[in-house]
């Protein structure tokens, strides 16, 4: 286990034969080893490969030298946020990296950057830094952070106006108190994010904020506010004409500001005012009425100039097209309908033929379908016997039966053998497939009152607009 740092004056107290002694933080020695950073990287769940980690969290943890990173070359962000780091050195290995964090440290001057030629972002602030010097080594160097320093005349930050891609530099807290700063920031064509506050400087500059605008073109943010184009511009306007320009440019900004959400507002209400007359007219298509007032719409510069720009005449030439669209289509309705009647026509006379078959032209039924329960007038006997069988009591001898009748005469049941069939049918009455002669008969009587209805055929009325489709339609095929 490492020992734990002790703060400045803190007091370790140990029984023995030595007496008591003060140890300060200087006199606590921390390495930064090899076998710590690998059991760092165990503990971190990082790679145990060097080169494989591109971020390394060496933070708060009492260092007080940069040392034995030589085999991570692939560190892209290196974090050595407070520690007791005095210098700025071993990082030649690191070439590809990109962020670099040494804030809250003992670092009083900026050097050996220059293998760091990839470096976008440097973070050195709370430290005991007196110059800016050694960054203009880094091209693509974009935000400084240097705040909490000891930063104090213009010779101390001269070096800025040789670092050409640098965008966002904070010198918040330091000590500069000398105007001619804003010369060296001129000179910067990047700068976009500037924070000078804390700084004496900041009330030496006559109207400060508007002096910095007007100075920095490329300003996007100061301080803790942005830089709007509306403060840009009565920047611009109070330093050509005065405080009486600033207010009529202010005033013009109110004024577009104004009728931009005036004509906001009226947009929407003319949207509203269409949806509310849609509903109306919907609303009267559902109860049946019609009008013939189409709803009000936008129309753009680019269609009133081409309705204006139109050739005189078109009106009648137009009205001319309705009217023979108009035509075409009541020819084309009426032939659909001569078509549907042709087609009635020819459902209704096979229905017609059948009937005919089925109804004699006597009106009434024939005497083999007027038999009771499915039997013909030929198989009705009156009380089970034919009109032959039936004799008065004074029959003829011929009539008359004798004992020993012919076989032509002998039937069961009082029936002749021609009568004779199963189940009380003859085979000339009974009915295929299983039907009886009984069940046809109903059918005819069924069919005989039955009256043929043809559904009519409801025609959908068009209206002006869907003939003229239809019409260009037929005119395309």
């Amino acid at each position: 286990m490492h020992p734990e740092p002790l703060e400045s004056g803190e007091v370790e107290e140990e029984s023995g034969e030595e007496s008591s002694m003060t140890l300060q933080a200087g006199d606590v020695d921390i390495a930064m080893t090899k076998t710590f950073l690998k059991d760092h990287c165990k503990q971190n769940k990082l790679y145990m490969t060097p080169r494989l980690n591109d971020t390394l969290y060496l933070h708060f943890k009492g260092f007080s030298t940069i040392e034995n990173l030589e085999e991570y070359t692939g560190l892209k962000c290196l974090w050595l946020e407070c520690n007791g780091l005095q210098r700025i050195q071993n990082l030649q290995a690191q070439t590809d990296l990109r962020c670099l964090f040494l804030h809250q440290n003992l670092i009083h001057n900026l050097e050996n950057l220059e293998p760091l030629s990839k470096l976008c972002t440097l973070n050195v602030c709370n430290n005991y830094i007196r110059t800016i010097e050694n960054i203009a080594c880094l091209p693509d160097l974009g935000t400084l952070q240097i705040a909490h320093n000891k930063l104090q005349t213009v010779g101390d930050v001269e070096h800025l106006s040789q670092c050409l891609s640098l965008s966002a530099l904070d010198m918040s807290h330091n000590l500069l108190d000398d105007p001619d700063i804003l010369t060296v920031l001129e000179r910067m064509p990047e700068l976009r994010v500037l924070n000078l506050m804390g700084n004496e400087v900041i009330k030496k500059i006559p109207y400060y904020r508007k002096t910095m605008i007007i100075h920095l073109k490329q300003l996007t943010y100061l301080d803790d506010r942005p830089v709007f184009p509306k403060d840009r511009a009565c920047a611009e306007a109070w330093g050509t004409a005065g405080p009486e320009g600033e207010r009529r440019e202010r005033e013009s900004w109110q004024t577009r500001e104004r009728r931009k959400i005036q004509d906001s507002l009226d947009t929407m209400a003319t949207i509203r005012d269409q949806a509310m007359e849609k509903l109306r007219l919907r609303e009267l298509q559902e109860r049946g009425e019609y009008e013939t007032t189409t709803t009000p719409e936008l129309e753009s510069p680019s269609k009133k100039n081409q309705r204006q720009n139109q050739s005189p005449g078109w009106e009648e030439r137009i009205q001319a097209f309705v009217e023979d669209s108009l035509e075409a289509h009541e020819e084309f309705l009426q032939t659909q309908r001569e078509q549907t009647e042709k087609e009635e026509l020819g459902n209704e006379q096979p229905l017609k033929k059948q009937l005919d078959r089925e109804q004699p032209e006597s009106g009434g039924r024939s005497a083999r379908e007027r038999a009771p329960r499915g039997r013909s007038a030929r198989e009705r006997p009156p009380r089970g016997r034919s009109a032959r069988e039936r004799a008065p009591s004074g029959r003829s001898a011929r009539e008359k039966a004798p004992s020993g009748r012919s076989a032509r005469e002998k039937a069961p049941s009082g029936r002749s053998a021609r009568e004779s069939a199963p189940r009380g049918r003859s085979a000339r009455w009974r009915a295929p497939r299983g039907r009886s002669a009984r069940w046809r008969a109903s059918n005819r009587r069924k069919l005989k009152g039955r009256t043929v209805r043809v559904k009519p055929v409801k025609e959908r009325t068009t209206t002006k607009k869907e003939s003229v489709f239809n019409l260009g339609q037929l005119c395309y095929v």
